[in-house]
Order: C-alpha cells, then structure tokens, then sequence
C-alpha cells in the first residue's frame, strides 16, 4: 500500500505537468429520462473526458475530434506505464465489439473483457456502487461516441492478486431526486468520490478512517507546494459549518474559498457541470447528513504561482482561475482506493 501511496504521488506531479485544459460544453442538458443525455451527463461529472481523451500535439488542450480514444499515458515510476482505454465505438480498438454487460463488469469491477485487470486510476472503487440504471445510462452514451481507430498497448503492470478485487454488484438504485439528501450522499461516494480526498486514511494501509468522514486534513504534496484534503463536514469553526450555501457552491463550481483564495487539486473543471439540484442535494447533505467533526486542517503552503485569488467579485460562469486536469482526481484514488475496496468487500461479506 506504500508503494501504491508513492505512484499516487507521482501520478499527481505528473497530471500536473500536463498543465490546465478546458473541456467541451455538454452537447445537451441532462433529463432524467434521456438515457443517452444522462449518460453524457454522468461521464462528464466524473471526470472521465479528461483521463480518456488525448491532448492536442504540442497543447494542454484535449482532442475534442478524438473524444475517449484513449492513450493517455500515466508514468508510474518503478511500476511501468498503463494508458487509458479508447470507449469509443470503434470496433477494432475501442469498444465497438464489446457486450454492454462487459462494459459495465469493467466499469464496476476494473477486470476488463480479456480478464486485465485495471489500475486502480480508474476509480471502480467508486463506481461499484453506482446504479444500475446510471451504468446503464453512461455505456448507452458511450455507444454514440464516434469511432477513432486509436490502439491501445495492453499493460498488466501488477499481479492481479495485487489490485483491488471487486465484487459485481446489481440491483442497485440511484434515489429518486426528490430526496436531496440521498442524492447528495449518492453523488458523493458513487459518482464524483469527494470521500476519496476529503476522508483521511490510515498511513500505513490506506483504509479510509470512516470515524473522521470527510473531515480532511491528508496532505498532497507536488510541484505546487503542500495542500490538505480539506474538512467538509458541517463543523462551526474547522469544517464548512459557518459558510453560506452560495460560498459552498462557489467552491464546488469555481474552486474559489469564500477568503477568494483558488484550491489546488479540486476538480472544478468536471464539476462546473453540476445540475444546480445536484449541487443543492449535495450541499444539503453536507449540512445536515455529515457528522461534524473537529479537525483543524493545516493552512497550503503553495509554491510561487499556486497562491492566486480570484476577484472578490467574481460569481457564476464556471471555475474563476484554471484548474488542475480532472485526472487529479482519479490519481488520488490510488492513496485510499486499495483500502475503499477492501472495506466495501467486508460490508459486502458481512
């Protein structure tokens, strides 16, 4: 698991060096009842346009004309190198030739149709709780994705006694929206993993530290300096308890505290895409589901550059600075993502 920690922080210096990127606009607005429209939806607010798009020659910018063709690199040190898949509908190289049950198996799983076994930078620590319905949805939307002939190199870079081994889980349903609360805690631990980075873990084995759920405090260290997972329980003076329900979606959005200060690390890009009833239940859940805990979380000692405030005035219109390229987030899965399965694999046995 120390080692797994080590590549995390490697994988984070390394999203780093490939600098800031936009991503495009969604093509149209997410319904509940738009199969295809949902799963566009879902794939952006998970950051997986980022991870399986390729940059432009020479650009921080992704591909939009290769959109999911995979390829992108991640250097893991010591370990070697793993590359995204290409989703798309290409049937030689992507997954044109695939059933939709072995997307979804590799979606929740990470085993995928040939029996490799994924690096846990894809985070199907996270997904194997998602819904039924929800899965359903992003494989139907990966269908309409346009085909790029893009061959991916096959890597098992580690034992697959070595990675996280998942259980396939069905029957799973996402709540209906009408219950804010379940579907911010949905969102959070399903969909977008913000317990990934804002719930410590234990040092030495990675295991989320559930008593101290998303109370923060975990540094990430890089070429930017060093910031903390910070303390989003619903505490007065050391969680997000006193800020205002606008101050907390101006975060969540823009990546901007309310002291103006820009986050490092914090996926504003993916989550710029939030419905606003999706970010109100998440913000209610946060409020009034979370246990508050007291957990002092160290000021960022951030790099020259990485120290930048947005204009006090700046409200709404997406994230106010660049932000860090939405695979951050998956890389960090790598700290707690080993720890995650196991507990979620002796909920399941229990």
């Amino acid at each position: 698991m120390k080692r797994l920690m080590l590549v995390g922080a490697i994988l984070l210096a390394g999203a780093l060096a490939l600098g800031w990127q936009t991503q495009p606009a969604l093509a149209v607005e997410p319904q509940q009842d738009d199969l295809v429209a949902r799963g566009e939806y879902l794939v952006y607010i998970a950051g997986c346009v980022g991870c399986h798009t390729p940059l432009l020659p020479d650009s921080f910018e992704i591909d939009t004309s290769r959109l999911f063709a995979g390829g992108v690199p991640f250097e893991l040190g010591p370990l070697g190198v793993v590359f995204t898949k290409n989703l798309t509908a290409d049937v030689e190289t992507g997954l044109g030739g695939w059933t939709d049950e072995e997307i979804k198996t590799a979606i929740k799983t990470g085993v995928s149709r040939d029996g490799l076994h994924l690096f846990p930078i894809m985070p199907y620590t996270t997904f194997m709780n998602m819904a039924d319905a929800d899965v359903d949805a992003i494989v139907a939307y990966l269908r309409t994705v346009p085909a790029v002939n893009n061959a991916v190199p096959r890597t098992q870079i580690l034992p697959p006694e070595a990675l996280p081994q998942l259980p396939y889980l069905t029957g799973i349903v996402a709540p209906e929206p009408s219950d804010t609360a379940a579907r911010g805690q949905y969102l959070l631990t399903s969909v977008i993993a913000c317990t990934d980075c804002h719930t410590p873990v234990n040092p030495e084995t990675g295991a989320p530290l559930f008593e101290q759920y998303l109370s923060g405090g975990q540094p990430f260290e890089g070429p930017w300096g060093i910031v903390y997972g910070g303390n989003i329980t619903p505490h007065e003076t050391t969680g997000i308890g006193s800020w205002t329900d606008d101050e907390i979606e101006r975060v969540i959005r823009e990546g901007v505290r309310p002291d103006n200060r820009v986050v490092v690390l914090m996926p504003t890009m993916e989550f710029s895409h939030l419905t606003d009833d999706d970010v109100a239940a998440i913000i209610h859940y946060l409020r009034n589901d979370v246990q508050p805990v007291e957990r002092l979380v160290p000021e960022a000692a951030l790099n020259e550059g990485f120290l930048i405030y947005a204009e006090p005035e700046a409200t709404g219109g997406g994230p106010a600075s660049p932000v860090v390229l939405g695979v951050v987030i998956v890389a960090l899965l790598l700290i707690v993502g080993v720890g995650v399965a196991q507990s979620n694999k002796k909920k399941t046995a229990g």
